[in-house]
């Protein structure tokens, strides 16, 4: 049961830094601009609230050694990128 709730926690973080990715890269390009600065300011305080909840849900998943934790992360990876490129071509074009 632990690993299917560390499986189910990892594809949640997984899409949603895919989300996060896609929204912020429509406002950041290469000759920055206040527009750039200002969306930077607001995409890495939430990354950082997000990391900060996900160390702190993680801690209960420390009896899973870090082989298992590596194994059990790719599924979820890929069923992210999967399911959040779906959305892309469906919601977002």
């Amino acid at each position: 049961m632990n690993h299917i709730r560390f499986s189910i926690y990892q594809f949640f973080l997984f899409s949603l830094i895919f989300v996060i990715n896609m929204i912020l890269d429509h406002y950041i390009s290469m000759p920055f601009s206040s527009s750039d600065y200002f969306a930077i300011s607001i995409g890495l305080p939430v990354l950082l609230l997000i990391f900060t909840i996900v160390g702190r849900l993680y801690k209960r998943f420390k009896s899973i050694k870090l082989q298992t934790k590596i194994f059990l992360s790719v599924l979820p990876f890929i069923l992210s990128i999967f399911l959040i490129g779906f959305l892309d071509a469906t919601l977002f074009s």
